[in-house]
């Protein structure tokens, strides 16, 4: 009785394992259908204001950082030939 036992549960064990493993392959089908359903229409409408906001606010600072070289560097440059 116990191996007839031990089969039978071994056989809903896969019964289970198998309606489950189809259950989360449609789930995540589903879900990724879902989040790319989601996410397609809102990165258009979330990520073009933080660009616009950001590309400004990196490149003042980029810009001034190398304007800050340039100002420092032509005087001292042209100060050059007169020191050597």
């Amino acid at each position: 009785m116990g191996p007839q036992q031990t089969g039978t549960t071994t056989g809903k064990r896969t019964g289970t394992g198998e309606e489950h493993g189809k259950q989360r392959k449609h789930t995540s089908l589903r879900k990724d259908n879902d989040v790319k359903g989601k996410m397609q229409p809102i990165p258009p409408l979330l990520l073009p204001f933080p660009e616009e906001k950001a590309k400004p606010q990196l490149f003042p600072p980029l810009s001034s950082l190398f304007h800050l070289p340039s100002r420092i560097l032509l005087p001292v440059l042209s100060t050059l030939p007169y020191l050597i």
